[in-house]
């Protein structure tokens, strides 16, 4: 067991948790994947069954989504290359995939550098692919 997981334990083990409390601070910060790791690590028995229930599944289901996002950044990233427009992906899913060899954080869009000069060509492109804008 490395230090922080004990450290946890020992934390689980006196303080009272308000676990609402904190499936609401974990919904507002998108950090479930990265906390549901850390509490599986810790294996203490003092952490709410149903709490860690409920998160083993909303991670579980937002594993499978970010596992569809990232095929989705890299079949757009083709999409845009057959079209001749040089689109680098980054932020989000991408960096966590690069940073961390799994991906430990929610992610809701996908992130790409265009040159000025290509945006309205990427943006037809994708409105053409069935995507739609939502804020531009």
């Amino acid at each position: 067991m490395q230090k922080s997981d004990s450290n946890l334990s020992a934390l689980l083990k006196t303080q009272k948790i308000n676990w609402k409390r904190v499936q609401k601070m974990l919904e507002f910060h998108s950090i479930k994947p990265t906390v549901y790791l850390a509490l599986k690590n810790a294996s203490a028995e003092k952490i709410d069954a149903d709490f860690f229930g409920q998160l083993n599944r909303e991670v579980k289901v937002k594993s499978a989504h970010n596992i569809f996002m990232v095929a989705e950044i890299e079949r757009i990233k083709a999409l845009f290359n057959k079209h001749q427009i040089q689109a680098i992906p980054y932020k989000g899913l991408t960096w966590s995939k690069e940073l961390y060899k799994k991906i430990f954080r929610e992610g809701n869009d996908m992130d790409f550098l265009i040159d000025k000069n290509k945006v309205f060509d990427a943006l037809k492109l994708l409105k053409e692919d069935g995507y739609r804008l939502r804020h531009l």
